[in-house]
């Protein structure tokens, strides 16, 4: 089983406020700990040196975990920028796969180059590193001698990602986990809806996916909100089972600051109904009084297909 959360949230900040670059310095030093009941530990598996990994520090104590395949917002090679937020997600019971190492340099502007000073790429834009990510877990559950032997619900999938992840196209696991993305083949869709300037790969085609997709935004003041409404009329049109609505709050950048509780624990309540079956997470998105539903601090609340 596998799901899907897309959010229409941070994409590129032009090389980065000083206010911005020393909170990720400080969350490069020290990992920020989420409010669930396990200790997060954020780490580079030797063997998978591309990625960065989150997950509970002592998995025997939190049973086998849920997969989220996690693609940073404007396509950048590091997840430090959303740190607390994974850290957050992580401490509820999750392995979290995030593309990038966490010690590449955030910045990225017009003016910045391509690469990092190792050699590295900033943008990693392939349709590729999510389905990679998951490979990756899928093994090491299967290996006798790996610490993630035996403790991974590999049939429990997600994929998460912020704002330009929606252009690089679904990643069809089942049940998935974005915020603006989903994902699978190289197709074009025939009317691509507005989208932000930048170098992005072509759109993709809903009808591949067939995960139950939760999309996220910022409200209007968020400059992916038009992408993400379009985004849940094409889920619908593929008949996919979809969740929208709006945190106006958050508008483009703000959910990941703290991170916004309000914002994590929708993920979270999205995450725990599809792959782990939670039913009091399930009331926050079904039913006539569904919980985002009678929350004042949402909006644009629709749902399709949802049981």
């Amino acid at each position: 089983m596998t799901a899907a959360v897309l959010a229409a949230a941070p994409t590129a900040t032009p090389v980065g406020s000083a206010s911005t670059l020393e909170r990720i310095s400080l969350w490069r030093a020290e990992l920020p700990q989420g409010t669930g009941p396990h200790r997060v530990m954020r780490l580079i598996e030797p063997d998978f040196p591309e990625y960065t990994v989150y997950r509970p520090a002592d998995m025997r104590r939190a049973g086998k975990l849920p997969i989220i395949a996690f693609a940073n917002g404007a396509c950048r090679n590091t997840s430090t920028e959303y740190a607390a937020f994974l850290s957050e997600l992580a401490s509820h019971g999750y392995l979290i796969i995030a593309v990038g190492r966490d010690d590449q340099p955030f910045e990225m502007g017009p003016n910045t180059a391509q690469t990092a000073p190792d050699g590295r790429p900033r943008q990693v834009i392939d349709v590729s590193v999510l389905v990679r990510a998951v490979d990756w877990a899928a093994a090491r559950n299967a290996d006798a001698s790996s610490p993630y032997h035996r403790r991974l619900r590999t049939d429990r999938i997600a994929c998460h990602g912020p704002l330009l992840r929606r252009h690089a196209g679904p990643y069809g696991f089942g049940r998935s986990a974005h915020h603006n993305s989903s994902g699978a083949q190289q197709r074009l869709l025939p009317h691509a809806p507005a989208r932000p300037p930048g170098p992005l790969p072509e759109y993709r085609r809903w009808s591949e996916l067939h995960a139950p997709t939760a999309i996220f935004t910022g409200g209007p003041k968020d400059v992916a909100y038009r992408i993400a409404l379009d985004s849940y009329e094409d889920g619908v049109a593929a008949k996919l089972p979809m969740f929208l609505a709006s945190l106006p709050t958050a508008a483009h950048s703000g959910a990941y600051i703290a991170p916004d509780r309000d914002w994590s624990r929708a993920v979270l309540a999205w995450l725990d109904w599809q792959l782990k079956g939670d039913r009091k997470a399930r009331a926050q998105f079904v039913g006539a009084r569904c919980g985002l539903c009678t929350n004042s601090a949402w909006q644009d609340v629709a749902r399709h297909a949802l049981r």
